[in-house]
């Protein structure tokens, strides 16, 4: 009996045993699920956190979006509106006919140059100041080139004075 009682108390501690590492390997397991569901916890926060922030920087990306089109748009307006006002500025039939009379009625040499002509030098005159701006050096300048041209000094500042009052007002003797 002896033998009997050995090989019993070995499976009786063989048992204590497995139970022993059966009770540990169910700790150990139940330490890794609970890690785990903090790293899953963990995950899900920075996840959630990460989605927020994206949310965030796409309403920033429609608000820049809804803003650069707006910008857009009143550029449009505005270079049509530049379009439509630089159209209503640009001389008609009936400013060349007003540069022709003041220009007439101030030297009566002018009546004997071509119309085309005298229009074409207006309108150079008007292009200059659009190029050059108004300046007291602009309009010494537009005199200066009349001279050199062959026009007297009076006769290329009546050119000029009536390219402004009748072809382009938008520029000033001031």
């Amino acid at each position: 009996m002896p033998v009997l009682a050995v090989v019993a108390a070995l499976l009786l501690m063989g048992t204590g045993v497995l139970t022993a590492l059966l009770v540990d390997a169910r700790a150990n397991a139940a330490d890794r699920a609970a890690a785990e569901r903090a790293e899953d916890e963990r995950q899900a926060t920075e996840l959630g956190d990460a989605e927020r922030g994206l949310a965030e920087a796409e309403g920033r990306v429609v608000e820049a979006e809804a803003v650069a089109s707006q910008a857009a748009d009143a550029a449009r307006a505005a270079e049509a509106a530049q379009d439509e006002a630089e159209q209503a500025a640009a001389p008609d039939a009936d400013d060349h006919d007003e540069f022709l009379r003041l220009l007439r009625s101030t030297d009566p040499a002018f009546r004997y140059v071509a119309e085309a002509d005298v229009i074409e030098l207006g309108e150079i005159t008007c292009d200059y100041f659009d190029t050059f701006g108004n300046s007291d050096q602009t309009l010494a300048q537009i005199v200066s080139i009349g001279v050199s041209s062959g026009m007297t000094s009076q006769q290329s500042s009546a050119v000029t004075s009536a390219a402004i009052v009748a072809l382009c007002p938008q520029h000033t003797l001031d």
